[in-house]
């Protein structure tokens, strides 16, 4: 029908690996490898597992508040 799974995460907690989509089996293993939507469903119907999209990584390090208005750096203690 067009549809996707996605994890209920009041339940289980996917944590997310080097991919944007993760393959869940029934032992609640995620194997979040999978690059694109396709090869993702393609491994997690060979596995009678379901394939969900992966969590938003955390910013590391977090985003400077200050970026936008910090003077440049550039050039300072050259001696120039």
């Amino acid at each position: 029908m067009g549809g996707y799974c996605t994890a209920n995460e009041a339940e289980l907690q996917v944590v997310g690996g080097i991919g944007h989509f993760c393959v869940l089996s029934s032992g609640i293993a995620a194997s979040c490898i999978y690059l694109d939507r396709a090869s993702c469903d393609f491994a997690a119907q060979r596995q009678n597992a379901v394939c969900v999209a992966a969590p938003a990584p955390a910013e590391s390090p977090a985003a400077d508040p200050y970026r936008s208005i910090r003077p440049l750096t550039s050039g300072v203690g050259t001696g120039d």
